[in-house]
């Protein structure tokens, strides 16, 4: 047992490094869009308002200046550290073939996407500000797709974070069904939906990324 941990010790070492460098990069982030929602009370104390927090992590941080499917996470603006965009990195060689007539796969064969998939088109719905008020997402959702998506940034061949994006991404298009199809009533028949509640709100009761850590 302690030979294979001396054996794999290197290794352990710099995914520590990476979770943590991605853990401070987050924190980063999210401080510029928390200021940004923080008000003082008539005390004088500091009151973060979490939902325009939270819409702004996902606006500014997952969309960043365009659609989603275009930009995800790409956010040189406002402060926000420099970052590829989710299509930049589905784009690479290696899981450019995931995505077919626009829909995102967890498996393809011969060409042709097999199960589960993710219609890239609807995220831009999904993680807006409306979605978060009917609590298709929460807090720990964006932390994971952010996670995984850095992972991918920084070594693109790494499967096992492939495979936890998507399923990131696709916890939220499942947990946004009746959202999006109360969104095409709206839509199709010029009604207004607002008091209807798609899923219940989602709050971590560990961050997720500091998960990652205790889990090495």
């Amino acid at each position: 047992m302690d030979q294979c941990l001396l054996k794999h010790s290197p290794d352990i070492d710099r995914e520590v490094e990476l979770y943590t460098e991605i853990i401070n990069k987050r924190d980063f982030d999210t401080s510029q869009f928390k200021e940004d929602a923080t008000t003082k009370s008539k005390k004088g104390n500091d009151v973060l308002d979490k939902k325009e927090y939270l819409a702004a992590y996902s606006d500014n941080i997952l969309k960043g200046n365009g659609n989603t499917q275009d930009a995800i996470l790409d956010s040189n603006k406002d402060g926000v550290s420099d970052s590829k965009s989710l299509a930049e990195i589905l784009k690479d060689k290696n899981y450019d073939n995931y995505i077919i007539d626009g829909k995102l796969y967890q498996t393809v064969r011969n060409g042709k996407g097999v199960g589960e998939y993710i219609n890239l088109n609807d995220l831009d719905n999904l993680l807006d500000k409306d979605a978060l008020d009917k609590g298709v997402y929460s807090e720990q959702d964006l932390d994971k797709i952010y996670f995984y998506k850095s992972l991918l940034e920084k070594n693109p061949e790494d499967e096992k974070a492939r495979k936890n994006l998507f399923s990131s991404l696709y916890d939220v298009t499942k947990s946004g069904e009746s959202y999006m199809q109360m969104e095409e009533l709206e839509n199709t028949f010029d009604i207004n939906l607002d008091d209807a509640v798609y899923s219940e709100n989602k709050e971590a009761t560990t961050p997720f990324i500091q998960e990652q850590l205790v889990k090495i």
